[in-house]
């Protein structure tokens, strides 16, 4: 230390590369006090710090913090009972007594300290005005001049920030403002402030890198490509750069998530990324997304930009580190599910997304590299991997890229050789591991980096069919699996990718549509497992289905997967799901669906969306009256689905195989009514003759609903029939005209064989008894 700006580089007194991987640490917010000290000691806080591999935090503060005398000198035990922050007190006192008897700047100079003890950098980042969550385009803090943000106080507080820290040397930089925004934003005014802040940081602090944010929330520097910032000092000057999925709203949601990270790259780098051409060093101080791994959005992005990341081999930082918040937005004790670490602050949220951190945490390039000779690793973003072979025996296969092996990849002759040796990488065939082989003159040791994306290796298997590099699901191991460049379309009669290369769907239905309208088997097998086993068995494709109910009645698409069973009485579900999905219970019936669609994606496996059926229910024929035939239904439901989703493939179904033939209904002469309700959550029932359903009384003594493949099926003694299937071997669904009249119909029961006869109750609804009346 300290640290300077070389070209693009950030490196330190010896000319050698120093790479930020920081996480984010507010202090800004109306407690000023760093999140987490009701959680955990501070040291074990730094210590989880560097243990998970960050050397540096990006320290929030407030203009407040720096300018407000009778505030910063406000002990922390008086200012949180000014906030009614009970919980919050008793918390420290637990954890970090000492911090309660310490004034609110004493506490903020304390824990840079702690965290210089730890060997961790530091950079102090002015975050706002008024202390607070921060952002809102209206919430007057965005702007210079805007209600709480006064620039010759934030000038002030830059300067007594600066020198208050100026012998600490852990801290290497200061951020002059977080993500300016709102109405009143304009480069002439920024081009004032920016140059006077940066010049008053450097003037009382010329140690410190002087970091410079951008407008729109920091979301754009692209206008310094026609008139950089003039400063009277150099090898200082560092840009930052913020990036959220939001930054490009649910397209990653709704669209094909490779040309959206395509998008997305060419966007950061030519709203910010040509800095590094121009020769600064562009520091990425925010990024990160819900750690649970439950937003698709945020799944995504940050697949991507991971990718991005280690491409450009960017300094980040993470937001962000806390589990909880004392105070956010009037909520206490809240909940960070960006956070690295759980509520409680004891344990890691998510190791597999830290897996994804660690691997963009070394440096992979810069000064102080140039002594080796180049080559590649191949990173996989989406596990955090790198591609290596251990052994001459062992396969090649995803592992810590930290003992990644070296490649080296020819773009003029498209072959990634192992360096060292004169072995390349070759395919063998659809879903055969990956070999290393010296002939590399074949069409199939010739790969090409294919997608928006650029994250795609490609190549050509003798017979002429494009396969890319993938990975087994179950161990790790790299092979090689047909294209599926998403979007697809249709060609002739071929369904294609985006390179016009077949993909043919070899899928497995899954339902989803029946009366509990929860994907099936979740109480049986994890849902990964279950993914995988799909993987394994050779599907590319789920036909998931779903009822139209699921998503439009606001009283069962709110219904959790428990509620759900337990109104079937599936108590023995309920327990399987414990067993395997536990987390799955409390979900609505429509997350546990985005869950499931979620985990395939994870597995690499395609998911068409299938409309089964209205109610949910077991059948999807498309039951349409000859008179019908004529209307534009299928139409316009084919426009809307293209309208909302124009990625996706619209699949047309047909109408079943209509005929005029004789048919049945079950007439009940004592009632004078027939059976003309079987929707299924409701139970079967009379109604009116004037519009009965029509029955097929079959060979098999089957009562089949006519069109359908269900048939009317004895469950219990004073229980309701189904409509289910297997019909045909089912004792159950076998039923005799008896007694002299002709007129009862009756079965055997499954479990014990009794004998009982379709009967009804006092509400009308179908029951079988042993004792029931002419039908």
């Amino acid at each position: 230390m300290p640290l300077y700006a070389s070209s693009r580089w950030i490196v330190n007194g010896e000319g050698e590369r120093v790479k930020l991987a920081c996480v984010n640490w507010p202090s800004h917010l109306e407690t000023l006090l760093a999140q987490g000290l009701d959680k955990k000691p501070v040291t074990e806080i730094a210590k989880k710090i560097v243990s998970n591999g960050f050397n540096c935090v990006r320290f929030t503060w407030p203009v407040a913090l720096a300018t407000n005398d009778s505030l910063a000198s406000t002990l922390v035990e008086n200012h949180f009972e000014s906030l009614g922050l009970v919980e919050g007190i008793a918390g420290i006192r637990a954890n970090n007594p000492i911090f309660l008897r310490l004034t609110i700047i004493r506490a903020f100079q304390i824990i840079v300290s702690i965290l210089g003890g730890n060997n961790v950098m530091v950079i102090l980042d002015n975050h706002l005005s008024k202390p607070g969550w921060c952002c809102q385009q209206t919430d007057g803090n965005g702007f210079f001049g805007d209600e709480y943000f006064d620039p010759g106080l934030w000038l002030r507080g830059l300067t007594n920030m600066a020198t208050m820290f100026k012998d600490a040397s852990n801290v290497v930089g200061m951020s002059l403002r977080n993500e300016l925004r709102g109405p009143n934003e304009n480069t002439d005014i920024w081009y004032r402030y920016m140059h006077e802040g940066a010049e008053a940081v450097h003037s009382a602090n010329p140690k410190v890198l002087v970091i410079l944010s951008g407008l729109d929330f920091d979301n754009n520097l692209g206008f310094l490509r026609q008139q950089p910032v003039e400063v009277s000092f150099t090898g200082k000057l560092v840009f930052e750069v913020h990036r959220y999925a939001s930054s490009m709203g649910n397209q990653w949601e709704s669209g094909n998530p490779n040309v959206v990270c395509g998008n997305f790259m060419n966007n950061l780098m030519s709203s910010a990324g040509f800095l590094q051409e121009q020769g600064y060093p562009l520091f990425l101080s925010e990024f990160g997304g819900d750690q649970r791994g439950v937003n698709v959005n945020d799944n995504r992005f940050l697949n991507c930009m991971f990718g991005v990341i280690a491409d450009l081999d960017l300094d980040w930082a993470l937001w962000a580190l806390q589990g909880s918040y004392y105070l956010r937005q009037g909520s206490v004790d809240l909940e960070e599910v960006f956070g690295v670490l759980n509520k409680d602050w004891s344990e890691i949220r998510n190791s597999s997304f830290m897996q994804k951190v660690h691997a963009i945490q070394p440096p992979f390039q810069g000064p102080g590299f140039q002594e080796m000779a180049p080559y590649n690793i191949m990173f996989h973003p989406s596990s955090g991997f790198c591609i290596q072979k251990k052994t001459v025996r062992s396969p090649v296969e995803l592992g810590p890229c930290s003992k990644s092996k070296a490649w080296i990849y020819d773009s003029q002759r498209g072959t990634i050789m192992l360096k060292g040796t004169y072995s390349c990488l070759k395919a063998v065939g659809v879903g055969q591991p990956v070999i290393l082989g010296v002939d590399c003159s074949c069409c199939s040791s010739k790969w090409e980096i294919i997608s928006d994306s650029r994250m795609h290796l490609s190549t050509k298997l003798p017979n002429g069919e494009v396969v890319c590099l993938d990975h087994s699901a179950t161990n790790g191991v790299i092979v090689t699996n047909p294209l599926m460049s998403l979007p697809l379309f249709t060609l002739d009669r071929w369904i294609v990718d985006e390179k016009q290369n077949r993909v043919k769907l070899a899928c497995v239905n899954w339902p989803s549509h029946l009366d509990t309208m929860v994907v099936e088997g979740l109480d049986k097998k994890p849902l990964d497992v279950i993914s995988k086993k799909i993987v394994a068995m050779g599907f590319n494709c789920v036909r998931l289905t779903w009822s139209i109910a699921m998503v439009t009645n606001g009283s069962l698409f709110q219904l959790t997967a428990e509620n759900s069973f337990k109104n079937f009485g599936l108590s023995q579900a309920i327990a399987g799901m414990q067993a395997n999905n536990p987390s799955f219970l409390k979900l609505s019936v429509i997350r546990v669906f985005q869950e499931v669609v979620m985990n395939l994606e994870k597995n690499n496996v395609m998911v068409i969306l299938d409309n089964h059926a209205s109610q949910p229910e077991l059948y999807d024929f498309l039951l349409v009256p000859l008179a019908m035939l004529g209307t534009s239904y299928m139409t316009e439901g084919a426009a809307v689905i293209a309208n909302a989703n124009k990625d996706v493939l619209v699949i047309v179904s047909g109408p079943s195989n209509i005929t005029k033939g004789p048919y049945k209904i079950l007439f009940h002469p004592s009632s004078g009514l027939c059976v003309n309700e079987t929707y299924a959550l409701n139970p079967i029932r009379l109604a009116p003759c004037s519009g009965p359903e029509k029955w097929e009384y079959t060979p098999e003594r089957a009562i089949l609903l006519r069109d359908t493949i269900t048939c009317l099926q004895a469950v219990g003694i004073g229980m309701a029939p189904d409509l289910d299937i297997d019909c045909n071997i089912r004792p159950n669904a076998k039923w005799e005209m008896i007694s002299a009249s002709g007129m009862h119909l009756s079965t055997n029961l499954p479990n014990n064989g009794a004998m009982v006869c379709l009967d009804l109750d006092q509400n009308g609804v179908l029951v079988k008894d042993e004792n029931a009346e002419i039908w």
